[in-house]
This record gives C-alpha cells, sequence and structure tokens, in this order.
C-alpha cells in the first residue's frame, strides 16, 4: 500500500470511530454538562493512547501535548 493510500485508509478508520462515538448515547442530565461528551471521549483516548495511566494525567494536558491532539 502507498503513502497515500495508507493516509487515506487512516482518514477513513478516524471518521469511522468518530462517528461510532457521536453515536453514544450521552447519560448525563441535559441541560447540566459543560462539555459535549465527543470532545471528552476523544480527549480521553488521546491522553490513553499516549500514555496516560489515570485521570490526573489527562487533566494536566500533559498526554494530549504527547500525543498532537488539540485542545477542543
Amino acid at each position: 500500500m502507498g503513502f497515500q493510500e495508507q493516509e487515506m485508509a487512516e482518514k477513513d478508520t478516524l471518521e469511522e470511530l468518530i462517528e461510532q462515538l457521536r453515536q453514544l448515547k450521552d447519560p448525563r442530565v441535559a441541560g447540566r454538562t459543560d462539555h459535549n461528551l465527543l470532545d471528552i471521549l476523544v480527549l480521553a483516548l488521546c491522553a490513553v493512547m499516549s500514555g496516560a495511566q489515570g485521570w490526573d494525567d489527562k487533566r494536566t494536558g500533559d498526554a494530549r501535548a504527547k500525543a498532537g491532539c488539540v485542545a477542543i
């Protein structure tokens, strides 16, 4: 597989993942949330992929920076 094909396959996989996450039902009380569930899940996923092992790692933002994730 060439570079462009691999890049397209990765993009399709990422888009599929985001679409699956988007379909999750948010169990939180409507109107009492400050952040979109999809944003929280993506940030948590980035943190875990970059080696975060607990909530403190995610909260500091260090893990997001390591993963190359942008603040949402």
